[in-house]
């Protein structure tokens, strides 16, 4: 069956909790580029009171301090790999409620499609922390006869999802 047939009731989101982790990494590690980009690495002047025998390497500063700027690049460019991975990741997963049907779908290069009808469904479990509840998530598994199980994690807007979908179970008009 198309998605194009019918247009959704509703669409759900990943909630944009999910960028959390990746932004504040990624913050970090700009923090620590700026530091060693900014920085002259002058170890001769910070540490040669300390160290001795440390002169004999004094040739050896200017390419240490490339090869610091180098892999502080590198670096930078995993976190925003990071990030952007994480983009995709919310832009290509959803789940859609359409009158007769849910679809589940994620994934970019491999895309996974769950389809269930209405009538196949038994239960939706709503599951939410109370960080969920603060910022508005949660996650919720749709069971359907058989062994076939929906289940979708960090949904915004997860309790009304399951609303939506025990509603148009029973026959209601679930908006």
């Amino acid at each position: 069956m198309e998605d194009d047939e019918q247009e959704p009731l509703t669409i759900y989101r990943l909630s944009k909790v999910i960028f959390i982790g990746p932004i504040l990494i990624a913050g970090l590690g700009t923090a620590a580029l700026w530091y060693f980009w900014t920085s002259n690495l002058n170890l001769m002047n910070n540490l040669g009171p300390m160290v001795m025998g440390l002169a004999r390497y004094e040739s050896a500063y200017p390419t240490l301090f490339l090869v610091t700027r180098i892999l502080t690049a590198i670096i930078a460019m995993g976190f925003a790999t990071n990030v952007l991975a994480c983009l995709i990741r919310y832009m290509t997963t959803e789940l859609r409620v359409f009158s007769n049907r849910v679809l589940w779908r994620t994934g970019f290069i491999s895309r996974d499609v769950f389809t269930t009808s209405v009538r196949e469904i038994i239960g939706v479990q709503f599951t939410q922390s109370m960080i969920g509840r603060i910022l508005g998530f949660g996650s919720i598994s749709i069971s359907t006869r058989g062994d076939d199980q929906i289940t979708a994690d960090l949904i915004s807007g997860a309790p009304q999802a399951s609303r939506t979908i025990m509603a148009l179970k029973h026959g209601a008009n679930p908006l």
